[in-house]
């Protein structure tokens, strides 16, 4: 039993406690990339938190690319295994079996001033070192603690593959967004590919066919970006995706249906889709591209089974 320290008055009792789950789903595909693994992302829209006392808004997470996960509904009774099946669904509309415990577990801590609205996060090791941690962001913020608000974010990180991938809608879109764009594989493995989706007001039906919940709200493109590509983002300090020399919300269209999306110089006209290759430079949050890192080192030094392709043909036979 953790026993919350008095620091001062700045922990008279424990923190408020949300979890959070995500999940490395691996993909082979060669008919996507020759022998080379990658990683299912999600590009999300711009977090908007809510409005402060004078109305202005509130930003959380800036447009980038990252893991597909969320916030565990513990109060509907999930758990951090059953949450991030259901988040890998709601974002990607792709089922997958993943590891039965977390590969990764992080203690994210948050300490804020609820008249002023100033706040400091950090990792944190133990969570017996929380008091001792929040004494110094409190002395750091100036904080008093009769307005102190303490919240503990465990972050649940699993190994997963989706299931019946090679059937999938999403597979489909993907293999016909590189025939249409004439996309080598070369290219893939350099900047992974990006498949940014129609604008909900446009009701685009292919995209609402990827059966994506969290599409209108969340969720603005699914990419594929491969492992060796990410660790170098990773190793190098680099945020984006492409090159230096890559034009930022660069897109290119495709499909059947008209749309009014920016087009690269070399294709001047519209082409009609409701589905769009998004070029690099793509922003891939640095905290994720950790996350990946030591989940697949974790999973490899474990031997897990969810690592080889056989594991999910094994369970893919099981649900038939």
């Amino acid at each position: 039993m953790v026993i919350w320290p008095n620091w001062q008055g700045h922990l008279k009792r424990p923190p408020i406690e949300t979890e959070t789950a995500f999940a490395v789903i691996i993909i082979d595909d060669e008919e996507i990339l020759y022998r080379q693994q990658t990683i299912l992302s999600v590009l999300n829209r711009r977090e908007l938190q809510g409005h402060n006392r004078y109305g202005s808004p509130i930003w959380g997470k800036p447009e980038g690319i990252g893991l597909p996960g969320g916030g565990v509904k513990k109060e509907e009774g999930e758990t951090p295994y059953t949450g991030v099946l259901r988040e890998v669904m709601a974002e990607t509309g792709v089922k997958a079996i993943v590891s039965k415990k977390p590969i990764l577990t992080q203690l994210k801590l948050i300490v804020s001033d609820k008249e002023t609205e100033r706040f400091k996060q950090e990792y944190v090791h133990d969570r017996m070192a929380i008091g001792h941690q929040v004494k110094r962001l409190v002395n750091l913020l100036r904080i008093n603690p009769n307005r102190l608000e303490v919240v503990l974010n465990p972050i649940y990180t699993f190994i997963g593959r989706p299931v019946n991938w090679r059937s999938s809608k999403l597979r489909e879109e993907f293999v016909e967004l590189i025939r249409a764009t004439k996309t080598a594989q070369q290219e893939i493995a350099r900047k992974g590919i990006m498949m940014g989706l129609a604008e909900p007001e446009e009701k685009s039906a292919r995209v609402l066919a990827l059966n994506i919940e969290e599409y209108a709200a969340e969720i603005k493109g699914i990419g594929l970006y491969p492992f060796d590509l990410l660790g170098k983002m990773f190793d190098h300090g680099q945020r984006t995706t492409g090159d230096a020399s890559d034009e930022k919300n660069n897109w290119e269209a495709v499909g059947d249906e008209p749309t009014s999306k920016i087009i690269t110089p070399s294709q001047p006209e519209p082409a009609p889709g409701p589905l769009y290759k998004r070029l690099a430079n793509d922003y891939y949050y640095y905290l994720h591209l950790d996350r990946i890192r030591k989940v697949l080192k974790e999973a490899y030094d474990q031997k897990i089974a969810l690592l080889y392709s056989s594991a999910v043909e094994e369970e893919e036979e099981a649900i038939a």
